[in-house]
C-alpha cells in the first residue's frame, strides 16, 4: 500500500499533520473496504476490487509513473492505449487486493478453485529436501501463488514490506498470515535470508520492486537498477 493517495508525498512530508490526517482518513477507507469484502463470494470481490481501483486509480500519482514507462517501453504505442493499460492494471491490482482479503476461504475451497503444476526438476529437488530461493513478481495471482507452501509442505519464508501506513501495518500483516509461511520483514536486510537458507529453509522474493541501488542492467533499451539478491542468494 503506497504512503499516500489523497495527497502528494511531497505535501504531505512538507505538513506533517496533514500526512497523519491523511493516513487516517484511508485508513479508514481501506477498513471500510476489508469489510465489505470480507462479506462477499471471491468472485464478487474480485469484480468489486477491479472496478473500484480501475476507477479510482488513474486518478493518482502512480497512474503518471505508469504511464511513462509504457511510453518507453513500447514507444509506437498510442496515448489511447497507455491510458486502457493503466486502467487495466490498476483493475489487475483490486483483483489481488481482494484475493489477500479472501486467501483463508480460497484455501479452504482449494479443491474447486485452485490447481497447482510443479516443474519436474522443481519437484524433483524440492522432494529431495533442499533449500530453495522462490522468485516471483506482481503479476497475475501473486497473492494466491503464496499457497504453494501449504499444497507442498514447504518451509517457506516470505518477504514482504511493512505498510507505509502505520494504522494498515497490523491488518496487512493479519491478512498474510493466511499464506501460511514465516513472515521476514525487508527493514531486516538481508543476513535473516542467509540464515535461513542455511537452515534448509526456502525463501519467497517478489523481485520487481523499485530501487534506488542494484546492478545495471538494460531493460527495453534503457539502463534500469535492477534486483539481483535472489541470484545472489542461490549462489550463497
Amino acid at each position: 500500500v503506497p504512503e499516500y493517495y489523497l495527497v502528494p508525498k511531497r505535501a504531505a512530508r512538507a505538513w506533517p499533520w496533514l500526512g497523519r490526517a491523511v493516513q487516517w482518513l484511508e485508513a479508514r477507507a481501506f477498513q471500510f473496504a476489508f469489510w465489505l469484502i470480507d462479506r462477499l463470494s471471491p468472485e464478487r470481490a474480485s469484480a468489486w476490487g477491479a472496478a473500484m481501483f480501475g476507477w479510482l486509480g488513474p486518478f493518482g500519482d502512480k497512474a503518471g509513473k505508469a504511464d511513462t514507462n509504457l511510453a518507453i517501453a513500447f514507444p509506437d504505442r498510442s496515448e489511447a492505449w497507455r491510458r486502457e493499460t493503466v486502467r487495466g492494471i490498476f483493475r489487475s491490482l483490486g483483483k489481488s487486493a481482494a484475493e489477500l482479503i479472501k486467501l483463508r476461504q480460497i484455501w479452504e475451497e482449494r479443491d474447486r478453485r485452485l490447481e497447482f503444476v510443479v516443474h519436474p526438476g522443481a519437484k524433483t529437488h524440492l522432494e529431495a529436501g533442499g533449500a530453495a530461493v522462490f522468485v516471483s513478481a506482481h503479476i497475475g495471482c501473486w497473492q494466491v501463488a503464496n499457497l504453494i507452501s501449504l499444497h507442498m509442505g514447504l518451509d517457506i519464508s516470505v518477504i514482504y514490506a511493512p505498510e507505509s501506513n502505520a494504522a494498515l501495518r497490523d491488518k496487512m500483516l493479519e491478512l498474510r498470515e493466511a499464506f501460511g509461511v514465516k513472515l521476514v520483514s525487508t527493514d531486516a536486510g538481508a543476513r535473516p535470508l542467509l540464515r535461513e537458507l542455511s537452515s534448509g529453509r526456502c525463501i519467497g522474493l517478489a523481485m520487481d520492486t523499485r530501487l534506488d541501488t542494484g546492478q545495471l542492467i538494460p531493460f527495453f533499451g534503457r539502463e534500469a537498477l535492477t534486483n539481483t539478491t535472489a541470484a545472489r542468494l542461490a549462489l550463497r
